[in-house]
């Protein structure tokens, strides 16, 4: 079995950096518009910040007690589209201070894209830890197009 961990909001706490650093509750940045989400982003999501998370402990005491016993574990992340080698850089950064820097880092543009990683794979078993629901859906929607793989999900709260 493979094993795939999102970052944010499963392993490290990007809402509690997000609301330190904007004074902007959740719930208020989600209800503003994309122009005005892409205002903020833009300036918030740099390499320094992404670096910075606080780990979540108990999703990443998963992560990591799955990966000192040798089973297969990846991280799979989205980058959005703001400032895109910088949240990248910055969340390699995390990985390897947090777990290590030998853990495959998967990138997808949108949370909604995760499934389609499993398009060209041969077979197995692949499991997501997700905070998105959205991310879940398209992680077990990716069962119906490879008749040769096992898709499985669980949706961690935080």
């Amino acid at each position: 079995m493979i094993y795939y961990f999102d970052m944010d909001g499963t392993i490290c706490d990007l809402e509690r950096s997000f609301v330190d650093r904007t004074g902007i509750p959740i719930s208020d940045f989600s209800a503003m518009s994309k122009e005005e989400k892409d205002v903020i982003k833009k300036d918030l999501f740099t390499r320094e910040f992404f670096a910075s998370l606080q780990p979540l402990d108990a999703m990443l005491g998963v992560l990591n007690t799955l990966y000192c016993y040798g089973r297969s574990v990846k991280i799979l992340t989205a980058t959005g589209h703001n400032n895109v080698n910088a949240v990248k850089a910055g969340k390699r950064d995390w990985i390897k201070k947090h777990v290590s820097d030998d853990v495959e880092i998967i990138f997808v543009d949108k949370v909604q894209h995760k499934g389609q990683i499993l398009k060209s794979v041969a077979g197995g078993h692949h499991h997501l830890f997700d905070d998105r629901p959205s991310a879940i859906e398209s992680w077990l929607e990716a069962q119906k197009h490879n008749a040769n793989i096992k898709v499985t999900a669980t949706l961690v709260a935080h």
